[in-house]
């Protein structure tokens, strides 16, 4: 294990791991617990600043946005897994400067939102229903976890021209079979861990591939990824693009897995895009 993992951290892993070698329906309820409830965690002082000059909101339901811009068609900023919408927002002022709005959550049970636990299918609910309030939407930007729960709102009708895919996953089972490497599950307890997950979200891991979904779409876009990236391997931005005919695959190295959100090429070129795009509409 990794040298630089905190102590207590250590400690869960080995809990997690011993207890389905003792007992595979209890190790699978722990995985499954860990698995849908996100860490918080402290927002880092560029993002405070960046909300200084956004909209404050808290929706109905108890999730925390902001918006940038008066006029123009809204683009959606969609955080991963552990994240929250600041870590989005080097996006808004250059996408406000091009004539967009832009919106930016925190996703249930991330950040100030509400809520202990939430899954796939949640938070692409969240971002599709933000198109009642907040349209028209003309593009969505999503990192991770929630380039994925972006693809998934666009496929249940979430009106997005342009999708910006960044450093996202291709399989939800290739996220089950990182996720019970890292916790050095045994064969029983993955089995167990993936049936509990799925009978509580309601979806089946292998209906999940963003290979399958987006060609289906016929909206363009670009895959950007590093391939060194740590956390999702760039053989699954390879995998989307090479499926993907109206996108591309944008090589980003020595950006990682979260500081390419903020990275000067990947931002200049997701905006060209969708400028481009707007002109042609």
């Amino acid at each position: 294990m990794n040298q630089d993992v905190p102590l207590k951290i250590k400690l869960t892993l080995k809990f997690i791991e011993y207890s389905g070698r003792i007992s595979p329906h209890l190790g699978a309820h722990i995985a499954t617990h860990f698995f849908l409830k996100p860490t918080r965690h402290k927002r880092p002082q560029w993002e405070v600043e960046n909300l200084i000059h956004a909209q404050e909101h808290q929706s109905t339901d108890g999730i925390k946005y902001w918006t940038w811009g008066e006029t123009g068609p809204w683009i959606y900023l969609v955080h991963g897994w552990d994240g929250r919408g600041s870590q989005m927002s080097a996006f808004a002022k250059p996408l406000v400067d091009a004539g967009f709005r832009v919106l930016a959550f925190d996703g249930p049970a991330h950040g100030e939102s509400t809520g202990y636990y939430t899954n796939l299918k949640e938070f692409s609910a969240k971002v599709l229903k933000f198109q009642e309030t907040h349209s028209p939407t003309f593009g969505v930007i999503g990192h991770s976890f929630g380039a994925f729960a972006s693809v998934l709102a666009v496929s249940k009708g979430l009106d997005a021209k342009y999708i910006a895919y960044i450093a996202g996953p291709n399989k939800i089972q290739g996220v089950f079979n990182r996720y019970g490497d890292y916790l050095n599950l045994t064969p029983e307890v993955r089995r167990r861990f993936k049936h509990r997950v799925e009978s509580l979200v309601g979806i089946r891991a292998e209906d999940l591939s963003i290979e399958t979904l987006i060609p289906n779409l016929g909206i363009p876009g670009k895959v950007f990824h590093d391939p060194e990236d740590q956390e999702v391997p760039f053989t699954e931005a390879q995998d989307i693009a090479s499926s993907w005919k109206l996108g591309q695959l944008v090589v980003i190295p020595q950006s990682g897995h979260r500081r390419i959100l903020r990275n000067k090429k990947v931002i200049e070129q997701i905006v060209q895009d969708l400028t481009s795009l707007r002109k042609k509409d």
